[in-house]
């Protein structure tokens, strides 16, 4: 995917490697530090909680990262066969195609009308409509 990104993108694009013991370990210290204040409340005072997106970096996180295969080679299966019969639309290659079209497509937006284009992660959605949310409440 980053190959293809940074061979089709219109934009720069540059991979940073980082070391997955390096993620980990700093994963374990957040967790640690989210639980500390959870364990003995007199450490609310000293310890504020961690905001943005960096408090979603814990151990659990990594565990299903780095253990989950995706196969759809049961749904694929005939339904006489116990299987769904599904039929996938695109393939991943395609996918991944249409996210670069994508990114291309907004970056040429973007700077036609001289704005950025600001990424937010998936994991932060909710909090993003909870705070939508709260405005309209308001």
């Amino acid at each position: 995917m980053y190959f293809a990104i940074s061979t089709l993108a219109t934009t720069y694009f540059r991979v940073i490697p980082v070391p997955p013991i390096l993620i980990l370990v700093l994963s374990h210290l957040i967790e640690w530090y989210t639980l500390l204040p959870l364990r003995y409340p007199i450490l609310r005072w000293v310890f504020p909680p961690i905001r943005g997106d960096a408090r979603f970096l814990q151990p659990a996180i990594m565990d299903i990262c780095t253990h989950l295969v995706a196969s759809n080679s049961n749904i694929t299966q005939p339904v006489e066969a116990g299987g769904l019969g599904y039929r996938g639309i695109i393939s991943t290659l395609d996918g991944m195609v249409q996210e670069i079209v994508e990114w291309n497509r907004e970056h040429r937006e973007a700077d036609s009308e001289g704005r950025k284009v600001v990424y937010h992660i998936s994991i932060a959605l909710p909090d993003q409509l909870k705070k939508a949310g709260a405005g309209v409440l308001s």
